[in-house]
């Protein structure tokens, strides 16, 4: 589940049941883009979680094929994940003392 904020320019994710929820910041390029939607209803994006993952699972086939790359299909949103947090960990830590 996605809540955006838009004065905050974050958005708050709530990726499982009874999971933490997690803050992530958004450009200001990215609200005016989802501002720039349109609006009909409660979803966003206008389709159902199931709906999403299987238009997203039949473009990672179709890109497979034309790239001719199997290992595309491997990919899911969990393998993101683990992307991004491995990329977290690379970037150099600055702390700040008072």
């Amino acid at each position: 589940m996605f809540d955006f904020n838009f004065e905050n320019r974050s958005v708050y994710v709530t990726l499982e049941k009874g999971s933490d929820t997690r803050q992530l910041p958004i450009s200001p390029q990215l609200i005016a883009m989802l501002n720039s939607q349109p609006r009909d209803n409660e979803k966003r994006f206008g389709c159902s979680q199931r709906h999403c993952t299987r238009t997203v699972r039949n473009q990672r086939s179709v890109v497979a094929l034309k790239l001719k790359n199997a290992r595309i299909r491997k990919i899911h949103f969990h393998t993101l994940r683990h992307w991004k947090a491995q990329k977290n960990t690379q970037k150099p830590k600055t702390f700040f003392t008072s």
